[in-house]
Protein backbone atom coordinates (compact mmCIF):
# COMPACT_ATOMS: atom_id res chain seq x y z
CA UNK A 1 0.00 0.00 0.00
CA UNK A 2 1.30 3.33 -0.97
CA UNK A 3 1.33 7.16 0.44
CA UNK A 4 1.68 5.35 4.35
CA UNK A 5 2.07 8.00 7.21
CA UNK A 6 1.78 9.20 10.47
CA UNK A 7 1.91 5.37 12.04
CA UNK A 8 0.66 5.01 15.86
CA UNK A 9 1.10 1.31 17.43
CA UNK A 10 -2.31 1.11 20.09
CA UNK A 11 -2.82 -3.11 21.41
CA UNK A 12 0.28 -3.86 19.58
CA UNK A 13 -1.36 -3.45 16.22
CA UNK A 14 0.34 -0.50 13.89
CA UNK A 15 -1.84 1.62 11.94
CA UNK A 16 -1.44 4.56 9.76
CA UNK A 17 -3.00 7.03 7.79
CA UNK A 18 -2.99 6.87 4.21
CA UNK A 19 -1.64 10.56 2.75
CA UNK A 20 -4.38 12.09 0.64
CA UNK A 21 -6.91 9.47 1.72
CA UNK A 22 -9.72 8.97 4.14
CA UNK A 23 -8.51 5.31 4.99
CA UNK A 24 -6.47 4.15 7.86
CA UNK A 25 -4.09 0.94 7.71
CA UNK A 26 -3.87 -1.75 9.82
CA UNK A 27 -0.73 -2.90 9.55
CA UNK A 28 1.06 -6.12 11.69
CA UNK A 29 3.97 -5.24 13.56
CA UNK A 30 5.60 -8.74 12.28
CA UNK A 31 5.17 -9.01 8.87
CA UNK A 32 4.95 -5.31 7.96
CA UNK A 33 1.88 -6.67 5.65
CA UNK A 34 -1.58 -4.61 5.67
CA UNK A 35 -3.81 -6.86 6.97
CA UNK A 36 -7.13 -4.84 6.93
CA UNK A 37 -8.42 -1.08 7.56
CA UNK A 38 -11.05 1.42 7.71
CA UNK A 39 -12.30 4.44 6.25
CA UNK A 40 -13.86 6.22 8.95
CA UNK A 41 -17.32 8.66 8.20
CA UNK A 42 -17.11 10.65 11.45
CA UNK A 43 -18.41 14.17 10.25
CA UNK A 44 -21.77 14.92 9.18
CA UNK A 45 -22.13 15.37 5.40
CA UNK A 46 -22.50 19.06 5.96
CA UNK A 47 -19.54 19.55 8.01
CA UNK A 48 -17.48 17.39 5.82
CA UNK A 49 -18.01 19.71 2.79
CA UNK A 50 -16.34 22.84 4.98
CA UNK A 51 -13.88 20.74 6.69
CA UNK A 52 -11.25 20.12 4.14
CA UNK A 53 -10.79 16.99 4.30
CA UNK A 54 -8.29 16.70 1.31
CA UNK A 55 -5.55 16.57 4.30
CA UNK A 56 -7.62 13.34 5.42
CA UNK A 57 -7.36 11.97 8.77
CA UNK A 58 -4.62 12.58 11.62
CA UNK A 59 -4.26 9.43 14.20
CA UNK A 60 -3.12 9.79 17.60
CA UNK A 61 -2.98 6.17 20.06
CA UNK A 62 -4.16 6.38 23.09
CA UNK A 63 -4.36 3.22 25.37
CA UNK A 64 -6.90 1.07 23.85
CA UNK A 65 -8.38 3.50 21.10
CA UNK A 66 -7.16 6.07 18.72
CA UNK A 67 -8.32 9.68 17.83
CA UNK A 68 -9.22 10.70 14.51
CA UNK A 69 -9.30 13.77 13.15
CA UNK A 70 -7.88 16.44 10.38
CA UNK A 71 -6.39 20.43 9.71
CA UNK A 72 -9.96 21.74 9.58
CA UNK A 73 -12.33 19.17 11.17
CA UNK A 74 -14.39 21.02 13.97
CA UNK A 75 -13.58 18.05 16.85
CA UNK A 76 -11.49 15.28 17.57
CA UNK A 77 -12.67 11.46 17.50
CA UNK A 78 -11.78 8.62 19.65
CA UNK A 79 -11.92 5.30 17.89
CA UNK A 80 -11.59 1.88 20.26
CA UNK A 81 -9.86 -0.96 19.28
CA UNK A 82 -11.57 -4.09 20.18
CA UNK A 83 -9.81 -7.43 19.88
CA UNK A 84 -10.72 -9.80 17.46
CA UNK A 85 -13.56 -12.30 18.96
CA UNK A 86 -11.89 -16.04 18.35
CA UNK A 87 -14.89 -18.20 17.04
CA UNK A 88 -16.43 -20.38 20.29
CA UNK A 89 -15.77 -24.58 20.08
Amino acid sequence: MRNLNELECVEGVVYANVWQDNHIARIDPHTGEVTDGLTPRLLAPEEAGAADVANRNRIFACPRAFRVTAKLWPRVFEVEVVPDASPAS
